[in-house]
């Protein structure tokens, strides 16, 4: 594994989502971000618990080839629970939402293609989260980044600069059954 990371970058895979689909969990707020990067403005949406008492740890979410959706959104929010900040990016731009799989692959393709674009867009959006912090009451100390499909070689992508994030969670797909404590 080491011929393919950072040196400098320690991935520790943990549990983020213990029980997640067995827990019941109070109310969650979202919070959709404006954020810019060079030309192109994005829309990405943080979810988090609505009590803020105690600083919760962030976890980064990229989605799938098929970018911010519903479902996508979905999934954040059971990523959340209710002791955990997700923050759903958007790393295509408001004017890029595939409609099916050619238009995913292509908006993909992009970012495949131009590995420095991929770990700059998920570096923008991390720091756009970080400023949202006190806000949702995040603990920025305690980061992480997940993704599924696309979204796992993105934040997989991301790791591999050395990024100062905890951990990794990279999935082929959203199934929270295989999670224990």
């Amino acid at each position: 594994m080491s011929r393919f990371m950072n040196s400098s970058l320690i991935l520790r895979v943990f549990l983020i989502l213990p029980f997640a689909s067995l827990c019941a969990w109070g109310e969650l707020n979202t919070k959709v971000v404006r954020h810019q990067l060079g030309d192109l403005v994005f829309e990405s949406t943080i979810v988090y618990p609505d009590s803020v008492d105690e600083l919760k740890p962030g976890i980064l979410m990229v989605p799938n080839w098929m970018g911010p959706t519903g479902g996508a959104l979905d999934k954040a929010k059971k990523i959340a629970g209710d002791s955990r900040v997700v923050m759903m990016a958007d790393v295509y731009s408001i004017d890029v939402r595939p409609a099916n799989g050619g238009e995913a692959g292509a908006a993909a393709g992009v970012l495949r293609g131009d590995r420095e674009l991929m770990r700059e867009r998920v570096e923008h959006v991390l720091e756009i989260f970080k400023r949202e912090a006190e806000a949702v009451g995040m603990d920025t100390s305690k980061m992480a980044a997940v993704g599924f499909c696309f979204g796992g070689g993105a934040v997989l992508e991301y790791a591999r600069t050395g990024a100062s994030i905890d951990a990794v969670l990279v999935s082929r797909r959203f199934d929270l059954t295989y999670l224990g404590s």
